[in-house]
């Protein structure tokens, strides 16, 4: 049978309702592969480092997902060829005492030189430094002095001195020495 309009019917509509919802579900994150090490060291003479890296991008993490676990940057150590050390001159030491007690002297003092390495430059400047230094006075006053040498054959030897002097006994065995090969026995 065959329905005409205004004949009595009634169209119906119908409400249907679909539940759309879509549940996302997350993505943790992945390392994608570690790049080349680096060609150069950090360093041109002794120890340095070269790097890596890796991406967390295989896949990177989504909807929530956790980021990668670790390191994304990656070291080691390299050698170079070990560095020039040029020599460096240490502090001054104390100046030593003046070489008179009375009058006109000279004192001295030094320092080292803390040798290079690796063919590095010697130590430029002075190693040795002297400087005059002026005690009191010395007095006219004259003073007998006597000395003995036991290696040779005894002798003794008068200096009248105007000022007393310090010096060491290695300085007077070497000029009784020359004294006695010239003139003395």
């Amino acid at each position: 049978m065959e329905i005409k309009p205004g004949q009595g019917l009634v169209p119906i509509q119908v409400l249907l309702m679909v539940d759309v919802s879509v549940k996302v579900i997350p993505f943790n994150g992945g390392w994608g592969s570690w790049s080349q090490w680096s060609a150069q060291c950090s360093v041109t003479c002794g120890q340095g480092v070269r790097t890596r890296d890796r991406q967390c991008a295989n896949p990177p993490p989504a909807h929530g997902g956790a980021a990668c676990v670790g390191d994304a940057l990656d070291s080691q150590t390299c050698q170079q060829p070990d560095c020039r050390v040029d020599g460096i001159l240490s502090v001054w030491g104390d100046w030593t005492p003046c070489s008179v007690t009375c009058g006109s002297g000279s004192r001295v003092r030094s320092r080292a030189c803390i040798p290079p390495q690796n063919g590095g430059q010697d130590c430029h400047g002075l190693t040795y430094e002297m400087s005059k230094c002026s005690t009191s006075p010395c007095t006219s006053k004259s003073h007998p002095l006597f000395l003995y040498f036991p290696p040779f054959p005894s002798f003794s030897l008068k200096i009248t001195m105007h000022c007393s002097l310090t010096f060491s006994t290695t300085n007077i065995y070497y000029k009784a020495t020359q004294y006695h090969s010239n003139r003395l026995v």
